[in-house]
C-alpha cells in the first residue's frame, strides 16, 4: 500500500493541483486557448474538461475506497478546496446560458457531464466516507474560497463572483447533509446569512448568475436560515419576476418563490399574492420547454398560497393554462404540471365553480366526439375531468355528469387506446365516488345509469382485453362495491365469474393483485361459495 501511495497518489495529486490552473485559464475565463476537443478511436471526447471529469470520477472512487480513504484523509480539506475551484461557471456557460434560459434550467436540473456535477459527487462522497470530519473539511473549504471571492473584489477582479457562486453552488448540492449537521451542532447557518447577505448590494445585471444561485440557495437552505433573510429574498424574488433583470436572475427567482412561499404567511407576503401571480402570468407567456415547467411550479405554489386573493385572477389564469395544457397535451411532464396548477385553481376558495363552467363545454365536445380527436387529447381530458371530480361538492359532480358521464361511458365500451381506457376507468370510479346513490337518479331513465356502469365494467374485464387496458378495473369495481352495493348484489355472481376470467388472462401483477382485492370484500355469504365454485 505505501508503495502504490507513493507511486500513485503523490502524482495524481499533483496532476490534479497543477492541472487547476490551466484549467482556470483556459475554461473558466477563457482567457487563454479554448479547449480543443477531440474524440478518440472509441468515440469519446479528449479535451481538458473532459480528462478534469475523469480525474475527479477517479477521486470519487479512492474516496469511496476505505483503505484508500485513510491514506488521503489528511488531505481532505485540500481536496474539498480545490473540487469547489473546479466548480467555478466557465465563460461557456456563462454565453450558453446567457442566451438560453431553457439550458441555464436543464443543465441546473440534470446530471450533465461537467465539471460542476463530477465536484458535487465527490464532495458527496466526502461527506459518505468521512462523516463529520468530510462536512467540517468542506465547511472549511468553502469559507476559504468565499473569503478569496471577497479578496479578489475588493483588488478589482471581474471575475470574483465565480468563487462565490461556486462555493454556493457546492453547499447547495449538500442542502440535505447540511441541514442535519446543523441540527447535530455544526454552525452551518451563519456561514450561508453571510455568504446571501453579502450579495444583496451587487449589481443584478453585472451578476446574474451569482444573484441567481443565491435565490436557489435560500430556497434550499430555508429551515436553516433566519425568517428575516428568507423574507428578504422573497421580496426580492416577488420584485426579480417583475423587472427587467436577466433571464437567470428570473429563474433563480422562480425557484426561490416556489420553496419560499409555501413558508410565508399572509402578512409577510410581499404586498399581496397578485402582484407575483400578474409576474408569473406574463412569464409564462414567454416561457417554453424547461422554463415552462418551471413558471407552471411556482406559479402553482403561488395559487396555494394565495387563499381569496387567488379568486380575482382565476379569469386570466384559467384560460391560459388551459391553452397551454392543450398546446403540450402530448407532452406528459407540461400536460400534468399544467393539470396540477388547475387543481390547485380548483382548490382555491370561489374559483371552482368558474373553473368548471369554463371547461366543460371544451371538454365535454371532445368526448363526445373523441374518435376525431388528436392524439393524447381524449386521455388527457379524462385525466382533466377526474382532477375536477375528486372531491367536489355533488352539485360539481352532478354538473360534469350531465355533460361528460354518458361519453366516458362510451369511451369505456369503444375505444382500443390504452390511455384513454385507463383514464376513463378512474374518471368512472371518480364519478361513483362523488355522486354515489344519487348518480343512479342523475341519469333519468330508471335503471339505465346502473346498465351503463356495468356494461363499462364488462368490457373492462373482457379476457380478450390486453391487461394494462384494465389495469384500473380494480379500483372501479371497489367504487361500485363501496357506494352502490344493493344494486350491486344481484349481479354479484356474472361479475364474480368475469374477475376470475380476467385473472386467468391477466399478465400484470398489479391488475391481479387489485381484483384478488376485490374478491376479498366479496367473498361472504353466498359469494364466497359461488367464488369456490368458479
Amino acid at each position: 500500500m505505501g508503495q502504490f501511495c507513493t507511486a500513485v497518489l503523490g502524482p495524481l495529486w499533483q496532476t490534479f493541483v497543477s492541472s487547476f490552473k490551466v484549467y482556470h485559464l483556459s475554461i473558466i475565463q477563457a482567457s487563454e486557448n479554448a479547449d480543443n476537443v477531440g474524440y478518440d478511436s472509441d468515440g469519446s471526447e479528449r479535451s481538458l474538461e473532459s480528462f478534469e471529469i475523469q480525474l475527479f470520477e477517479l477521486w470519487t472512487t479512492i474516496v469511496g475506497n476505505s483503505m484508500l480513504a485513510k491514506v488521503i484523509a489528511g488531505n481532505i480539506k485540500e481536496l474539498a478546496y480545490y473540487t469547489i475551484s473546479f466548480q467555478q461557471i466557465t465563460e461557456e456557460q456563462v454565453q450558453n446560458w446567457s442566451r438560453d434560459a431553457n439550458q441555464y434550467v436543464a443543465d441546473e436540473d440534470d446530471v450533465t457531464y461537467s465539471c460542476r456535477v463530477s465536484g458535487s459527487l465527490l464532495l458527496e462522497e466526502i461527506v459518505t466516507a468521512y462523516e463529520d470530519y468530510g462536512i467540517d473539511a468542506i465547511l472549511e473549504a468553502s469559507q476559504v474560497c468565499f473569503r478569496e471571492s471577497r479578496e479578489l473584489k475588493q483588488a478589482g477582479s471581474a471575475d470574483w463572483w465565480r468563487l462565490h457562486e461556486a462555493s454556493l453552488f457546492a453547499l447547495g448540492s449538500l442542502s440535505e447533509h447540511l441541514c442535519e449537521a446543523q441540527d447535530s451542532g455544526y454552525n452551518v447557518r451563519d456561514l450561508l446569512e453571510q455568504m446571501v447577505t453579502d450579495i444583496v448590494g451587487t449589481g443584478v445585471h453585472q451578476y446574474p448568475f451569482l444573484h441567481a444561485r443565491a435565490f436557489s440557495v435560500v430556497a434550499k437552505f430555508s429551515s436553516l436560515i433566519s425568517k428575516g433573510i428568507c423574507e428578504q429574498y422573497l421580496c426580492n424574488a416577488a420584485h426579480a419576476i417583475a423587472s427587467d433583470v436577466p433571464p437567470p436572475v428570473k429563474v433563480g427567482a422562480c425557484r426561490a418563490l416556489a420553496e419560499l412561499l409555501p413558508e410565508s404567511n399572509q402578512s409577510s407576503m410581499p404586498n399581496n399574492i397578485m402582484g407575483i401571480l400578474s409576474s408569473l402570468v406574463d412569464l409564462l407567456r414567454q416561457a417554453s420547454d424547461e422554463t415552462l415547467h418551471l413558471v407552471l411550479e411556482t406559479l402553482q405554489s403561488a395559487i396555494k398560497s394565495g387563499g381569496e386573493q387567488s379568486t380575482s385572477i382565476e379569469p386570466v389564469i384559467s384560460p391560459i393554462i388551459l391553452d397551454v395544457w392543450a398546446q403540450h397535451i402530448a407532452d406528459p411532464f407540461i400536460s400534468i404540471d399544467a393539470v396540477e396548477v388547475l387543481e390547485a385553481i380548483k382548490n382555491a376558495p370561489g374559483c371552482l365553480e368558474p373553473l368548471v363552467s369554463r371547461i366543460l363545454p371544451t371538454i365535454g365536445t371532445i368526448l363526445s366526439k373523441s374518435k376525431i380527436q388528436p392524439d393524447g387529447l381524449v386521455a388527457g381530458s379524462l385525466d382533466l375531468l377526474t382532477m375536477i371530480l375528486k372531491n367536489a361538492p355533488a352539485a360539481v359532480v352532478k354538473a360534469v355528469f350531465d355533460t361528460c358521464f354518458t361519453s366516458t361511458i362510451q369511451i369505456v365500451l369503444e375505444s382500443d387506446d390504452h390511455g384513454e381506457m385507463q383514464n376513463a376507468t378512474e374518471c368512472l370510479a371518480a364519478f361513483i365516488s362523488g355522486g354515489r346513490q344519487e348518480l343512479l337518479v342523475w341519469g333519468g331513465e330508471q335503471g339505465s345509469t346502473l346498465k351503463m356502469l356495468l356494461s363499462a365494467a364488462s368490457r373492462l374485464l373482457d379476457p380478450e382485453l390486453e391487461s394494462s387496458v384494465s389495469l384500473f378495473v380494480g379500483s372501479y369495481i371497489l367504487q361500485l362495491i363501496l357506494h352502490l352495493p344493493s344494486h350491486l348484489s344481484p349481479h354479484i355472481p356474472e361479475l364474480i365469474a368475469a374477475i376470475v376470467r380476467r385473472m386467468q388472462t391477466s399478465d400484470i401483477a398489479g391488475l391481479k393483485s387489485s381484483l384478488v382485492v376485490i374478491i376479498a370484500r366479496l367473498g361472504y355469504g353466498s359469494s364466497l361459495a359461488y367464488i369456490m365454485s368458479e
